[in-house]
């Protein structure tokens, strides 16, 4: 063959377009490993996948486009560049037999015997490859044949058994039925249908490689492109959208480029001296490429943006600009919901979730976030869940039983949402367009960005909380302080003529007639609750000074349940402890005894009246910086309307109790800078939780 067919170039061109399609690919996968974006094991694959895929489709394209025809091995460069051709080929299958591996569900890595039956036998191959492209001798101006045949068969038998094995793992992990956005780490039946008409175009190859002709020749160069892009099909179609656009703006760079380079020296021909053309068209060169990749590439950017994926260009500005107009007065939760509204709109997404870090889910769009929330860890098990954005094929990062909940949901992307004080939650982004899902590098810095600012505002929020709750705090303080010290002055008034009051009523309980005895007695039984109300009045407005010392909060519950017992056995009250030793917190113990006692009596009078078992708990648990003492019943409850004011001053729900010793039991807590709560146990009763702040040393940080 001496000279070029439409056949040629069709056959150059697709091969052409094959190699740019996983040049694409690759690129996109290096600069993102480059960055730190993507780190898994399918990641770190993919590049050195792609760079041999381009190398096979390279050295395709260049003998479709050679003059002596494609298997026309009749120099010692052809034979290297052939060479250079099946060691990619080797090396293609090999790594993507490797990649294979970490489809489907996580599981460990391979061994380093399954590495060397599957690299060893390529680098073998590869070796004599090389070998026989820089010393087979060249007899007659053409190798003899059975030199080049055998060969030939070995290498195609050998990549079609690869292969083979390739799909033989794929039908093994397939579980989906249909192509998913940033599914990368599961195969589904389209994705085996696909691998399956690329093993069959293989085993075509193989028989044809047996055959020596051009016309052959022709089919078998013809039949690799189409192998080429079917294999490269399910991996696009997962970052469909990055890889059209990517792939539409290195051809139409390429295609520009060479239009005004042509017409650069059509011009240089007609009107420059055969002297000065080469010197000219060198300098127009140069500036046609300084302007294909600057002004003109950047403008195809924002036209595929705004065709491929319909995000204008300046989406950070106007994402930023929407989120300064939210104030923290509206809340987290409407903050957070219009927040991620404006995020679904301007990057074009389907829907958008926010899993808080302690509990709870802001959502927005069309997203089903129910079961991914219900799974997805909170608190503590949140903070080191995610390190980095997860997009696409990262997401097969993310823990296992994660993973099925994330597919079901459609999530495509997760991000980390932190503010001054730490973790407020992570980004998940539903969209089930496999173009639109697509997310480049300045989509991910722009939701970053996106996420940075929300975090901030979220803290704006918890401020403004803390500024409201410090002011109705405050003001409420004052009303206290009025009230109390008016209560303390009546109390002083009272308390001498109610002691009067009292020793009189006595003295006529002793020396009166019997039958005025009962009445009297009434008398002083009702005097001496009043001299009781006193002074629990007057300890509620006094200010003493705390006498704290370190205290084993195990061994101190355990010796207040031992004097608290003797009043607890004869109403039938089952006392179970869980005092753990070792849990030391810096306290006043007479104080702190008060409370403890206090909850005991408050639990005692609710259990006298209950019928069948009486159960009263106490434990002690270390929390990561407080400790906690729990004092829960199986008695009644309180109400969940009166739940919420049980700790307010002159509030009881017993008839003949004073409605402070809850007040003061608060107050005393807050005292040590801790926390007392009452909610409702799941006995059933009334459950009150105490946190205190650990004795220095004790939570491993001070």
């Amino acid at each position: 063959m001496s000279a070029l067919t439409p056949v040629h170039l069709a056959i150059a061109t697709l091969d052409f377009a094959v190699m740019t399609l996983w040049g694409v690919m690759a690129l996109q996968h290096a600069r993102a490993l480059a960055t730190g974006r993507e780190r898994g094991p399918i990641s770190r694959l993919r590049p050195p996948l792609g760079v041999a895929l381009v190398v096979i489709y390279l050295t395709a394209g260049l003998f479709a486009l050679s003059p002596l025809g494609i298997h026309s091995r009749t120099t010692r460069l052809s034979m290297l560049v052939f060479s250079l051709n099946d060691v990619a080929g080797f090396a293609g299958v090999a790594i993507f037999r490797n990649l294979s591996w970490y489809f489907g569900p996580p599981g460990t890595p391979p061994t380093r015997l399954w590495l060397a039956v599957n690299y060893v036998p390529t680098v073998v191959l590869s070796v004599i490859a090389l070998a026989g492209g820089a010393l087979l001798p060249v007899a007659s101006g053409k190798l003899l044949p059975w030199d080049v045949l055998p060969w030939d068969v070995l290498t195609w038998a050998y990549l079609a058994l690869m292969f083979g094995l390739i799909l033989s793992r794929l039908f093994a992990v397939t579980r989906g039925s249909a192509w998913r956005a940033g599914a990368l780490g599961t195969y589904t039946r389209p994705d085996l249908v696909v691998m399956g008409a690329a093993l069959a175009i293989l085993l075509a190859v193989v028989a044809l490689a047996t055959r020596e002709s051009s016309a052959h020749d022709l089919w078998l160069q013809g039949l690799m492109a189409l192998f080429g892009g079917l294999v490269a099909l399910p991996l696009a179609v997962r970052d469909l959208g990055a890889v059209i656009r990517d792939t539409l703006l290195a051809l139409l760079s390429l295609a520009i480029g060479a239009a005004i380079a042509g017409l650069d020296w059509w011009l240089i021909v007609r009107l420059a001296p055969a002297a000065e053309r080469p010197a000219l068209f060198v300098f127009l060169l140069a500036t046609t490429f300084l302007f294909v990749t600057g002004p003109v590439r950047e403008q195809l950017e924002v036209t595929l943006d705004r065709a491929l994926f319909r995000r204008s260009w300046d989406r950070l500005d106007r994402l930023l600009a929407a989120l300064r107009q939210l104030s923290p007065e509206l809340g987290r939760e409407d903050a957070g919901r219009k927040a991620l509204e404006s995020l679904i709109q301007l990057m074009g997404l389907d829907g958008a979730a926010l899993l808080l870090r302690d509990d709870g889910e802001i959502e927005a769009g069309r997203i089903d976030i129910g079961p991914l929330a219900e799974a997805w860890p909170r608190g503590g098990g949140a903070d080191g869940l995610v390190e980095r954005p997860l997009v696409g094929g990262e997401l097969s990062l993310l823990p296992r039983e994660l993973r099925l909940a994330r597919a079901a949901a459609g999530i495509v992307a997760v991000f980390r949402v932190e503010g001054t004080a730490g973790l407020r939650g992570h980004l998940v982004l539903v969209n089930r367009d496999l173009v639109g899902a697509s997310l480049r590098e300045h989509d991910i810095q722009t939701i970053e960005a996106f996420c940075h600012q929300l975090g901030l505002l979220f803290d704006g929020v918890d401020l403004l909380e803390r500024a409201v709750d410090v002011e109705r705090n405050l003001g409420h303080a004052e009303k206290l302080a009025t009230v109390g010290e008016l209560a303390a002055r009546i109390a002083h008034e009272i308390r001498n003529p109610i002691t009067a009051a009292r020793s009189l009523a006595q003295q006529l309980v002793r020396e009166c007639d019997p039958r005025f005895r009962e009445e009297h007695q009434l008398i002083l039984e009702e005097l001496e609750r009043v001299e009781r109300q006193v002074q629990a009045l007057l300890r509620y407005a006094r200010r003493d000074e705390l006498d704290r010392k370190p205290v084993d909060l195990g061994e101190f519950v355990r010796t207040t349940a031992r004097q608290v017992q003797p009043r607890l056995g004869p109403v039938g009250i089952e006392l179970c402890l869980s005092t753990p030793g070792g849990v030391i917190a810096s306290v006043d113990r007479e104080r702190l005894r008060g409370v403890l006692v206090n909850l005991v009596e408050n639990a005692r009078d609710a259990l006298a009246g209950v019928a069948g078992e009486r159960h009263l708990n106490l434990g002690v648990t270390q929390l990561e910086r407080s400790a906690r003492i729990r004092v829960s019943d199986s008695g009644p409850g309180v109400p969940e309307d009166e739940l919420a004011r049980i700790f307010e001053p002159f509030v009881s729900t017993k008839s003949h109790g004073t409605g402070l010793g809850l007040a003061i039991a608060r107050r005393t807590i807050e005292a040590h800078g801790g926390q007392i709560r009452a909610s409702r146990a799941l006995e059933g009763g009334l459950c009150f939780e105490i946190d205190l702040p650990l004795e220095i040393g004790q939570d491993g940080a001070a």
